[in-house]
């Protein structure tokens, strides 16, 4: 029977010409002349033959020839050997090998150890060169079925395919096995202590290719001493390489998957964080930084044990080829079941937590609100009142800014709920609301200075001059103080009182006799004044007891002059009185009235006496009479 290279693997194969055979080792179906071709072909390449003839006897400088181009080739493609530092690949791995790379490693040392055979070592006689011709054969075999078994498993992880997956690992299984058998048939013939011990390695990897075929479709669990025993056999070797270092850390990760995967459900069903909850500090929420702290511990507990899950399972599902076997459906349910529940209670321990925080803001504010109501009990217009209104004020923006801190933090804890939209509305509101009855205070206050000031100028009688210096110098400093302060108010809706004076004459009026009275109004507020009525209320003895006078608008700092003609019928002293209403911020405001005293007199009456003298002149009119005052 003559033997000739897989075209595919190099394996070597027993085929007559003009027959098909399928290699055992990586099924390729090989066509006599195919295999021929193969072997010229790497003949050529190692020995620099070209005939397959093998001759009964050649010279020993061909064979020393030959014995040189064996070593070199073995060495070179050693190399390449010990670049591959796994024998195996399982579904945990994370790197890979370049199949086209490895396959042409696999063919060639398939076809050197064919050449070996058929064209070295028949020709040498027993020696140690032939020993160690024999050895460079072994190693030809034990790298091809070596590397077969790598390809093999790099398809088994590759592919998601459950049953081809457990296919791909049952063909390394069997090219490890050969590699077992091979050592065992050549340590009997030959006692060889090397291919002993490699047999011995070759053994475990051949059953911890069998587990991670089973565990394909079964809880690494069953096999976890199985596991065990094989890193106990691993540890045995005196002189362990990479390969026994690698393969020995491949069976650890399998080991500690399970175990880390057992632990974590463990503690699923004992473990309870929120025991530590129980003693958050309710009355000063806000400001106790061990309620976050409680709070991140039990969130990071929730997260560290999700991903810790997440982390298992996707290692298990790998080495299942993706699918939900049993006991994972198993863990799942239960896994979801303890953060459903536990992300449910955090969430909800949260917004507890926030409607406590703003309950607590809305009593501490309610206190530096409740300080500024008592001021406005008082008619204090100095420095004391606008600081107190200043520390209210730095009070509530600091108690703002804690709350406001406290909750955006709690917003970004929740594990299921948008806490944000069920409660951001809520914390504006009631931030909104605080503030605008702090402004109310503000406006209030501002209100009762400027009624104070009204009934002062009108106690006083001052004049518009007088009115304006006292409203600039000591009110309006104080109030755009207080503005400032204010979250909401601005100048110009403060509705300043109009400064208004009354020109009478100097001297008393006469009955029946017209006079003018001059009001003059100025506006000193920053916005216009709109629809001014002005109503001059006079006495019964007056001829027009009412008059009533429309301004559209007065701009501001604008002054107007409004005059009135009044004509009194009896004489005597008689009270009147002037009330301006008009439109400030599109809202009615009456001046309170303005009252003012006017005397009128009876006109003196006298004797008229004829003129004689013609020449008389006065002024230079002729005067044609006379008068006498009666008495």
């Amino acid at each position: 029977m003559i033997y000739y290279p897989c075209k595919k693997c190099g394996s070597s194969l027993p085929i007559l010409k003009g027959s098909i055979v399928q290699c055992p080792y990586c099924g390729a179906k090989n066509l006599f002349m195919e295999s021929v071709y193969t072997l010229k072909y790497y003949l050529s390449e190692i020995l620099n033959l070209s005939s397959l003839k093998i001759e009964r006897m050649i010279k020993k400088k061909e064979i020393e020839r030959r014995e040189l181009a064996i070593e070199s080739y073995f060495y070179k493609f050693k190399s390449s050997f010990n670049e591959y530092r796994h024998l195996i690949l399982t579904k945990l791995d994370t790197f890979d090998v370049d199949p086209i790379k490895l396959f042409y490693l696999i063919r060639a040392s398939g076809n050197f150890e064919i050449i070996i055979e058929k064209f070295l070592l028949q020709y040498l006689e027993k020696s140690h060169t032939k020993k160690k011709i024999e050895d460079l054969r072994d190693q030809a075999y034990i790298i091809n079925k070596s590397l077969l078994g790598l390809y093999y498993s790099y398809l088994a992880k590759k592919t998601t395919h459950l049953e081809r997956s457990w296919n791909f690992y049952q063909n390394a299984e069997k090219n490890y096995q050969n590699i077992v058998d091979y050592c065992n048939i050549t340590n009997l013939e030959n006692k060889n202590l090397t291919l002993f011990q490699v047999g011995k390695f070759y053994f475990i990897l051949v059953q911890f290719t069998t587990i991670i075929k089973n565990i394909l479709n079964e809880n690494p669990a069953l096999y976890s001493r199985n596991l065990e025993k094989l890193l106990k056999d691993l540890s045995k070797f005196k002189k362990p390489n990479i390969h026994i270092y690698n393969l020995y850390t491949q069976i650890e990760s399998i080991i500690q998957l399970e175990r880390n995967t057992c632990i974590l459900m463990e503690n699923l069903r004992v473990d309870d964080q929120f025991l530590f909850t129980e003693s958050l500090n309710e009355e000063n929420i806000v400001t106790i930084e061990e309620n976050l702290d409680k709070l991140n511990k039990v969130r990071n507990w929730i997260e560290d044990v999700s991903e810790k899950y997440h982390k298992y399972q996707n290692g298990l599902l790998k080495l299942h080829s993706g699918k939900i076997i049993k006991y994972l459906s198993s863990y799942r349910t239960e896994f979801f079941n303890f953060k459903n529940r536990n992300a449910e209670k955090f969430d909800e321990l949260l917004g507890k937590m926030i409607n406590t925080a703003l309950n607590s803001y809305n009593s501490e504010t309610l206190e530096a609100l409740d300080t500024l109501s008592s001021l406005l009990q008082r008619k204090i217009y100095n420095g004391n009142f606008i600081e107190k209104f200043r520390i209210g004020h730095d009070d509530l923006i600091k108690m703002d800014e804690l709350v406001k801190k406290f909750v955006n933090n709690l917003f970004k804890k929740p594990l299921l709920r948008n806490l944000e939209s069920e409660y951001y509305k809520k914390l504006i509101s009631i931030i909104s609301g605080r503030h605008s009855e702090f402004d109310k205070h503000i406006l209030k206050f501002t209100i009762r200075m400027l009624k104070d000031f009204d009934e002062l100028r009108n106690k006083k009688v001052l004049s518009l001059k007088e009115q304006r210096k006292k409203f600039i110098s000591e009110i309006k400093p104080n109030l755009q103080k207080l503005v400032d302060l204010s979250f909401t108010l601005n100048e110009e809706i403060l509705p300043y009182p109009l400064f208004i004076d009354i020109n009478t004459p100097n001297h008393k009026l006469k009955v029946n006799e017209p006079e003018v009275l001059t009001l003059i109004i100025e506006n000193p507020n920053l916005t216009e004044l709109k629809n001014i009525m002005i109503y001059f209320f006079m006495p019964e003895s007056f001829h027009n007891k009412l008059s009533l006078i429309n301004i559209k608008k007065v701009k501001p700092n604008e002054r107007r002059k409004i005059k009135i003609k009044v004509n009194p019928r009896n004489k005597g002293v008689f009270l009147s009185m002037v009330m301006i209403e008009y439109q400030h911020s599109n809202k009615t405001f009456w001046m309170p009235s303005i009252k003012f005293k006017l005397e009128v007199e009876e006109v003196k009456k006298y004797n008229y006496l004829q003129v004689i003298n013609k020449q008389i002149h006065q002024n230079e009119l002729p005067v044609t009479r006379i008068y006498q005052r009666l008495n």
